[in-house]
């Protein structure tokens, strides 16, 4: 048995793999550029300021002014937004396949695309050409069509070079550049501007290519921080040109805390270490902790079903947005069956119940019934450990897939020791062995 890989709404839990271009187990990010405006329904609050607007699974988010336009570059093919505020808005949204502007209705949990279009005075443009001049604040840019364009440079305009940040006053007359506007009236603001000077260092000089990856902080040093993945711990090196931001506003590295969920993008150093060029902090709210939870359906109702686990019933509620896949297909709510096996991700109601942002059905099979086992870890292996139960030694198989939790905390197999006490949840392999779905570590048991 093997669960699929999550994209986890809020906190994306993404592990880091080499790939040749920008790549995560959610998709890599492509090459669109989404702008839109966010109204207000009827009877609701009269303004969009303040909602957070994310893109989900890429780390990229934006806080509303008053006129609720949000403009982003590099989003994936069929991608989701993800609108909240403190007031009570959480409410997602696909992002309509169309190449121009967009309005958002938004009421509370729900959002959808307004009858009305986008004011057109926001457009998106992209700029190919050589700097001719360079100001804190401004470019000009010679085109090969166009001529010179001049283009307004801002605080929150990304400037970068391969994968590597960088800073305004580090353009130079002569510069090759490609750059992601928005255009307002005759003012052009630049979104994105990416030197891409030939025959020089990009940024991307090795063979490793550009990763991403996401977790949460286990810990935070000078230069680095370690970041517990769906695939175990990750060093995340840091220096002067990576670029920190929570909440559009930069910070440093001193500003991260341990429990912060967090993005990050740059080059791979090997399997376990990516030298960051940015940093996404998403800090994690007490109320708002993401949780997963497996075990075997109970029941359905019409909105929620209810999952019985090694740690009692969970109620798993459902609504629009939750992605529900079976054999990767989506499906609904009404096609998962009692007996049934799931794996649901979301954010915490209560001890005892989940708001799910997906779940993945795994269907009951004849001869693989869910097998449970707990007991003393007798030994540990790269790809599984044995467990000393009351009846006897299990071998406990683990995969890419296995959820390993300790004190709620996602950690990897290699931080399981011999003498831990464990219970672990899966499919029977034979009467020795379990793949193993999840995997609860209770530290030191008693000889």
């Amino acid at each position: 048995m093997r669960l699929a890989r999550w994209a986890v709404v809020g906190v994306v839990v993404i592990g880091l793999a080499a790939c040749r271009k920008h790549e995560s187990v959610t998709g890599g990010y492509g090459a669109g550029v989404v702008t839109g405006q966010v109204v207000m329904a009827a009877g609701t609050s009269a303004s969009p300021e303040g909602v957070r607007v994310s893109v989900v699974g890429t780390g990229m988010s934006t806080l509303l002014g008053p006129d609720g336009r949000f403009t982003f570059t590099g989003v994936p093919d069929e991608a989701e937004l993800h609108f909240m505020r403190n007031d009570g808005i959480d409410a997602r949204l696909g992002v309509p396949a169309t190449g121009r502007g967009f309005v958002v209705e938004l009421n509370g949990t729900t959002a959808k695309k307004g009858r009305q279009r986008a004011a057109p005075i926001v457009v998106p443009l992209e700029i190919e050409g050589v700097i001719a001049s360079a100001a804190p604040d401004s470019l000009v840019i010679t085109t090969e069509h166009n001529g010179n364009v001049t283009v307004k440079l801002t605080d929150a305009t990304i400037i970068r070079k391969g994968q590597t940040a960088i800073k305004a006053a580090d353009l130079k007359a002569g510069d090759q550049v490609h750059v992601k506007a928005t255009v307002n009236g005759d003012v052009k603001t630049a979104v994105e501007v990416i030197v891409q000077n030939e025959g020089k260092d990009d940024g991307n000089a090795n063979d490793h290519g550009d990763v991403s990856a996401s977790g949460i902080v286990k810990s935070v040093g000078a230069s680095s921080l370690v970041l517990t993945t769906a695939k175990g711990d990750l060093t995340v090196q840091v220096d002067p040109s990576t670029l920190i931001k929570r909440n559009d506003q930069k910070i440093t590295l001193a500003d991260i805390k341990v429990g912060d969920a967090v993005a990050a993008e740059g080059t791979r150093v090997d399997d376990h270490t990516l030298k960051a060029a940015t940093i996404e902090v998403r800090s994690k709210e007490p109320d708002h902790q993401e949780i997963y939870v497996t075990g075997i359906v109970k029941s359905v109702g019409a909105v929620s079903l209810v999952i019985t686990t090694s740690k009692g019933d969970v109620t798993v509620q459902v609504d629009s947005s939750t992605i529900i896949r079976k054999n990767d297909q989506k499906i609904t709510l009404a096609d998962i069956k009692v007996g049934d096996a799931v794996t649901a991700e979301g954010t915490r109601v209560d001890d005892h119940t989940l708001k799910a942002a997906t779940i993945e059905v795994r269907g009951k099979e004849p001869d693989q019934q869910e097998m449970y086992v707990t007991g003393i870890v007798k030994s540990v292996g790269a790809s599984s450990l044995v467990v000393a139960t009351s009846k006897g030694d299990v071998t406990v198989q683990v995969d890419a897939s296995t959820i390993i939790e300790k004190d709620d905390k996602r950690i990897a197999l290699a931080d399981i020791h011999a003498g831990d006490q464990i219970s672990a949840e899966g499919t029977p392999v034979d009467g020795h062995t379990l793949a193993a779905a999840k995997i609860e570590v209770r530290g030191k048991g008693h000889s």
